[in-house]
């Protein structure tokens, strides 16, 4: 029988570091299963204007802070890092947390937000083929000891991919 998860995503923006580390650690004490960083630079697209801490910073932070909640990106959009850097990021953070990340990805929403970065945005269409993309070298970089992958947006040669994460378990292993 499958068991519901209760996860809550903690917004960094218009919020300060003391603020979001609360929130972590009350989020743990009131049994959570995960909490989640969403991965944006600006705060909304009807207000950017206030202050946003980075998300994948965040990450590791309360992974020191908590013992058991799952953590993770809501969700981060592949453009704003190369597909082989972020899964060695998420694998370093899940040596970090001791197996507790949970890799959310997605092709990109807010265009001013690329705009404002001088991150390119591309049709949407794009963004899935950069997404479809980006989880292959992830799935790879997670799985195997080194990659190379050639598609259309991406390309990566005999790339190392050790440690791969933590927690085996959970990759299928």
């Amino acid at each position: 029988m499958s068991r519901i998860h209760l996860g809550v995503s903690l917004s960094a923006g218009n919020a300060t570091w003391s603020e979001l580390q609360e929130g972590a650690l009350l989020a743990e004490s009131l049994g959570y299963d995960s909490i989640w960083s969403p991965d944006h630079f600006l705060t909304s697209a009807a207000a950017p204007e206030g202050p946003y801490l980075e998300a994948w910073q965040i990450l590791p932070a309360w992974a020191a802070l908590t013992r058991r909640v799952r953590l993770g990106p809501l969700v981060t959009p592949i453009d704003f890092r190369n597909p082989a850097i972020l899964a060695k990021m998420a694998a370093t953070l899940d040596h970090i947390s001791a197996g507790r990340v949970m890799l959310g990805l997605g092709a990109g929403w807010y265009e001013q937000e690329y705009r404002r970065f001088g991150v390119h945005y591309g049709r949407p269409a794009e963004r899935l083929g950069r997404l479809a993309e980006t989880a292959q070298i992830c799935r790879s970089l997670f799985e195997k000891k080194r990659t190379t992958f050639e598609g259309r947006y991406y390309r990566i040669t005999d790339a190392l991919a050790e440690p791969t994460p933590a927690d085996r378990h959970r990759r299928g292993r």
